[in-house]
């Protein structure tokens, strides 16, 4: 990062392994050379300024397949430089078994994705508790992608989803990419729940220049910074834009002193990194 504001450490909270913006490869990982694409990933986070990222596994099956498994693992442990947190299907009859899994493996935390699983009604909503609840018992993060957007924009609401689940788990919800245009509902959802955290990913650079990055602004200033993390959505989105845009966000509206936790401390001490 430049002078102007200075960290001690990066974290990423939101990262995906595969290069490209590919989600016919992302969702069937496990049918693809895991191990060279682990070394991929992990090149490509020697070579930049992150010092720690959360790697966002989007095959649902591959927490099942023991040799993909064992590759991604070995990558983790031996670079050191990210953790994994494993798509769940709520409604997989063996979800449970496929956390449990997770846990297992080593994992830092469950994903859902409602617009990419097609859920998020209220009559999902016992089902996902369920599984968050499993998730909650193996000490895992719930992160539920809370982008607004694309054809399914008026069909699921990952931000109503995590407003649902908060009411039942205690476990932390991390609302991933802070909400986009519902960032205030993201923003009330937070400040509601004590285990209701928020991420920037992808959003703030997104939506650079238009009223949604105030309400991001006016969110961080109205909830404590302890709620908030950094991540970019790689490759959905660029690490050099994403901290030049949330650099110029603290720079621009005084909030620098917010810097580390933003960061890095608020993300290590939920992740327990």
């Amino acid at each position: 990062m430049t002078s102007t504001v200075t960290v001690e450490r990066i974290v990423d909270v939101h990262t995906h392994l595969y290069a490209e913006p590919d989600y016919s490869v992302e969702s069937n990982l496990a049918d693809f050379d895991v191990a060279e694409i682990a070394a991929d990933y992990v090149n490509r986070l020697e070579t930049s300024p992150v010092d720690h990222a959360i790697a966002i596994v989007m095959d649902e099956s591959l927490v099942l397949d023991e040799d993909a498994l064992s590759e991604l693992v070995a990558a983790r442990d031996a670079s050191g430089l990210f953790s994994l947190v494993f798509l769940v299907d709520p409604f997989a009859a063996d979800a449970e078994a496929r956390i449990e899994r997770a846990a297992e493996a080593g994992a830092v935390g469950i994903k859902l994705h409602p617009y990419q699983q097609n859920m998020g009604d209220a009559d999902d909503f016992p089902r996902v508790a369920k599984v968050l609840r499993t998730a909650e018992r193996h000490d895992l993060v719930t992160i539920i992608d809370a982008a607004y957007g694309e054809t399914q924009m008026y069909n699921y609401n990952g931000v109503r989803l995590g407003h649902s689940m908060a009411k039942v788990v205690d476990s932390p919800i991390l609302l991933a990419h802070g909400g986009a245009v519902k960032v205030l509902d993201a923003f009330s959802t937070a400040v509601t729940f004590d285990n209701v955290y928020l991420d920037t990913s992808f959003s703030i650079p997104y939506w650079e220049g238009s009223s949604v990055v105030q309400d991001y602004v006016f969110a961080m200033e109205k909830m404590s910074m302890d709620k908030w993390m950094w991540g970019t959505d790689i490759p959905y989105m660029g690490l050099e834009e994403s901290l030049e845009a949330a650099q110029s966000l603290l720079v621009e509206n005084e909030l620098t002193d917010h810097a580390d936790a933003l960061f890095h401390e608020n993300a290590t001490a939920l992740f327990d990194l």
